[in-house]
């Protein structure tokens, strides 16, 4: 995974915020899932999977990556 740095304004800052509350992701999760849907590539909704809240991410780790390749 690659880490870029991006200027957004206000407006498109704020809604990426509500995105992220709403959804309980991080910025960053929810601007690649953006990021990825406008631009047709597969995303992995593992990432991230660590603030679920579920306490056997580690153990199903092959799981949840399992499921991104249904």
């Amino acid at each position: 995974m690659r880490r870029i740095q991006v200027q957004l304004d206000d407006d498109i800052y704020h809604a990426l915020c509500l995105r992220a509350e709403r959804d309980h992701k991080s910025l960053s999760a929810v601007a690649r899932t953006i990021l990825a849907d406008c631009l047709g590539t597969p995303t992995f909704c593992f990432i991230g999977s660590g603030a679920s809240g579920c306490k056997d991410t580690s153990v199903r780790h092959d799981d949840a990556l399992a499921d991104d390749f249904k």
